[in-house]
């Protein structure tokens, strides 16, 4: 019989069950971020993967191993029907379960993943690597890989906090883990999975490209595709939009509105900065919280949250309209915030002198002072010059 994993379940007791897998190397901590969003609309349990974090290792090496630890998981936790949530790793085991387990499975969201993900060459370079130099030795080189460069350089603590999660992963656990990948080949039998897919595609995922994605969305009967502008951890570099595309596809129809609220506060925080959201909310009046709420629902969590723009593309598109519309307060905001979703002051330059030929030199003049007066103040809070 095969071993109980670590399983952590918090979220509604009255909702359905989500169950969440991890990525190689990582852990049930991948998820944090999306926590408060699920927990809103789900029963959620996550877990360790064999071999990572505080669960003990598969008792062999092998997909179906790693499988049939988590469904004795969820035996012996009491789960019958579950939505799977599987990114990387994770979405390779959740394909896996669906295979052997169909009734199980109320629906799938396959993250990053593909029904054969690398060679047998690339995991045996990884594993020669770590029992040569330990998990700590790919860290540089996975984190390029997981996320964009933009993304790392706007967001350097939430990177830290992965590499850190790496930086703990159990050597052996990571090495069956990757033979367990070199093995794993699905290709020709996930046409046979009957559960609703999502797909979710990183645009910049050099691990798991969007052809492996396009793959599984043309091949398993159904499913569908979503890109996001990310690399491979795509949930950590659009949690929001991330969160609500689970949302959606795992209660259709039913997203509450505290799940939605959640999630645009995923995005609000990433753009905005959690100082600035922290400090609106302190100690703030309960008409104010209520405003917010409204707002973080509305703004953040019914339209920032959407894949069709990237964030990037909202930002400069609030910027030209606060600036047409001489929303002085909002302007500036936005264009703090800007950075954080990857413009450059060279790209604002332009942007404003684009906006002046169709808002009106004045505007653009005025918004060009502003700018100034910002990147002024943020250099001398940083010791460098724009």
């Amino acid at each position: 019989m095969a071993q109980t994993l670590f399983a952590q379940i918090s979220g509604r007791d009255t909702g359905n069950w989500l169950v969440l897998m991890h990525s190689l190397g990582a852990s049930h901590r991948l998820w944090d971020v999306q926590m408060p969003a699920f927990e809103q609309q789900f029963r959620v349990l996550r877990l360790d993967l064999p071999g990572h974090g505080a669960s003990p290792l598969a008792p062999v090496t092998g997909l179906e191993a790693m499988a049939d630890a988590v469904l004795e998981t969820l035996n012996a936790k009491g789960v019958a029907q579950a939505y799977f949530c599987g990114l990387s790793l994770g979405g390779v085991v959740a394909q896996s379960i669906a295979l052997k387990e169909p009734n199980r499975v109320l629906g799938l969201v396959l993250a990053n993943t593909g029904a054969k993900v690398g060679s047998a060459q690339v995991w045996g370079d990884r594993v020669q690597a770590v029992r040569s130099a330990g998990v700590a030795s790919l860290i540089p080189a996975l984190i390029s890989r997981w996320f964009t460069a933009g993304f790392a350089q706007a967001h350097p603590a939430r990177v830290r906090a992965m590499a850190e999660i790496l930086d703990g992963a159990n050597p052996q656990g990571y090495v069956m883990a990757c033979e367990s990948l070199a093995q794993a080949d699905l290709r020709e039998a996930i046409h046979a999975i009957k559960a609703p897919t999502l797909v979710i595609a990183g645009e910049e995922d050099l691990t798991t490209p969007v052809s492996d994605s396009e793959y599984l969305a043309s091949t398993i009967p159904g499913a569908r595709l979503t890109i996001l502008k990310a690399a491979h951890i795509s949930n950590i570099e659009q949690p929001g939009e991330f969160a609500r595309l689970v949302l959606e596809h795992c209660a259709p129809g039913q997203v509450s509105q505290a799940a939605l609220r959640e999630a645009g506060m995923l995005v609000r925080r990433l753009v905005l900065g959690d100082a600035y959201v922290d400090a609106k909310r302190k100690d703030a009046p309960a008409d104010l919280l209520a405003f917010q709420d409204f707002i973080t629902e509305a703004a953040w969590g019914q339209v920032w949250t959407r894949p069709g723009l990237s964030r990037r593309d909202r930002s400069l598109l609030v910027l030209a309209l606060t600036l047409a519309g001489n929303r002085e307060a909002e302007f500036v905001l936005h264009l703090r915030a800007s950075k954080s979703n990857g413009v450059t002051r060279d790209e604002i330059r332009e942007f404003i002198l684009q906006a002046a030929v169709y808002a009106g030199v004045p505007a653009g003049n005025h918004a060009m002072n502003l700018a100034q007066k910002i990147w002024a103040e943020e250099d001398a809070a940083t010791g460098k010059s724009g």
